[in-house]
């Protein structure tokens, strides 16, 4: 009998079910035993793939696993859950070894399968947790791939076709990193080797370019899987988040515009303000000498007599009045009356403390509040304010001022009797023929001292 007879009679007798495939896959030769096990006829099987007796659950799983462990030790062994043609079947035990042609060229592979004693090697439990993991790992929405240790892709589910867009052949091999966006690919890489060479989680967030152009973005991780002190490859999930980088994004847009715009507003109730404040001072401020006004000086009067009720701090309070000045300005006509006016004023202001407060009283007129401020104090202040005034040199012709002097006390006890008295001091300084400063209260108190003793 010629060896090839006696191969033959082997495979047609042996009790177990031998299949031959191609190097691409497609079944070349089917024993009896595999007709009987799993219903196809030589004829029917001879030319598909063995995914016609595979589960459909468990088929990518398998074959990704059959060709990690092949690379690795030169054949697979395990269980197999399998489909009959008339819809039974079972789990069986199983071998597949690679087979090379002398040039060490890959060929196809053998594959034995055996039910013993025509009973389910494994208990039924142990198969629904099969079928359960495998359904669950080929739903899950999840991607999940698996490579040897060189980072070919043997096995990738669903979840991860659908990120990359393509089939399941089209993943296995280097077909899954080519869907990396070209500009991550690197990153990735590196980041990957580093990880394995630390036995740490890879972890990543690469960009995927799906075929039909979309770019999406995900979340990569991957670990080693060991046998002892042996490296077998890599499970490897990744997880769309695309939706949640655009909505991030999309909040980063939106926390930016809303800045952007609390920005404008500030900036905008800056301008608000500085304009408020400006007609504000406009409205306090007169046009003419940029003194404040009458309205202004009241207002400051009144506040700084309530400060002086509550604390009993000393209050004082100037008026002062040009001498002669409507003969001034029929004489030299109103613009040069109104240059003396500013002339007078900025001397004014020149003198007053920070604390003081100078407004133009109306017409000719000016006031000086000086808070803290006692009567010998402003007696000495409206005296320089009068030595100064007739030293003003930017006039036509030398100006003099009277001044009354108020200060706060049991006759001047609030805004108005201030006022009323240091108005009344104004008009003994024109009486006794200006150019002078007058204080009530220091005439009383003289006039006082000169009665005879009781």
């Amino acid at each position: 009998m010629s060896p090839s007879s006696l191969h033959t009679q082997i495979f047609e007798n042996l009790p177990d079910a031998v299949i031959l495939t191609d190097a691409e896959g497609f079944i070349t030769a089917w024993n009896p035993a595999a007709e009987r096990l799993f219903g196809y006829s030589s004829e029917e099987a001879i030319g598909k793939t063995p995914l016609i007796i595979l589960e459909p659950a468990t088929a990518p799983q398998l074959i990704g696993q059959i060709r990690m462990a092949t690379r690795q030790h030169g054949q697979w062994q395990g269980i197999v859950c399998y489909r009959r043609k008339d819809g039974g079947g079972g789990v069986l035990q199983a071998i597949s070894i690679p087979l090379y042609d002398e040039q060490g060229v890959f060929v196809g592979r053998l594959g034995i399968g055996r039910v013993p004693g025509g009973q389910e090697p494994v208990s039924p439990d142990l198969k629904a947790a099969l079928f359960q993991l495998n359904a669950i790992t080929e739903t899950i929405p999840l991607g999940i791939f698996m490579t040897d240790p060189q980072g070919r892709c043997l096995y990738a589910n669903p979840a991860c076709q659908r990120i990359t867009g393509m089939t399941f052949e089209e993943t296995l091999n280097d077909g899954w990193a080519k869907a990396i966006h070209p500009d991550d690919r690197e990153k990735v890489t590196e980041s990957w080797s580093l990880a394995s060479q630390c036995g740490a989680v890879f972890e990543s967030e690469p960009r995927f370019v799906h075929r039909d152009g979309r770019t999406l973005h995900t979340r990569m991780c991957a670990r080693q899987i060991m046998d002892g002190d042996r490296l077998l490859g890599y499970v490897a999930t990744v997880e769309d988040i695309t939706e949640r980088k655009n909505a991030e994004a999309l909040l980063r847009e939106q926390t930016e515009q809303i800045r952007n715009f609390a920005l404008r507003m500030a900036m905008q109730n800056e301008q608000l303000e500085a304009s408020a404040r400006k007609l504000e001072n406009l409205a306090a401020t007169d046009g003419l000498t940029e003194l404040k006004n009458h309205r202004a000086f009241q207002k400051r009067l009144e506040m700084e007599a309530l400060r002086t009720e509550r604390y009993g701090a000393p209050l004082s309070l100037l008026l002062l009045d040009i001498d002669r000045f409507k003969e001034y300005n029929d004489t030299y006509g109103h613009p040069a009356g109104d240059h003396a006016l500013k002339e007078v004023a900025g001397k004014l202001a020149s003198f007053i403390r920070d604390t003081d407060f100078a407004a133009r009283y109306g017409g000719e007129e000016f006031a000086i509040i000086l808070p803290e401020t006692e009567n010998a104090g402003a007696l000495a202040l409206a005296e320089r304010v009068r030595v100064a005034v007739s030293e003003i040199v930017h006039v036509l012709r030398p100006l003099t001022v009277s001044i009354g002097v108020a200060t706060w006390s049991a006759r001047a006890c609030d805004r108005q009797s201030l006022i009323t008295r240091a108005d009344r001091a104004l008009y003994a300084a024109k009486r006794a023929g200006g150019n002078c400063v007058v204080c009530l209260d220091q005439e009383e108190t003289e006039a006082k001292q000169s009665l005879p003793p009781e």
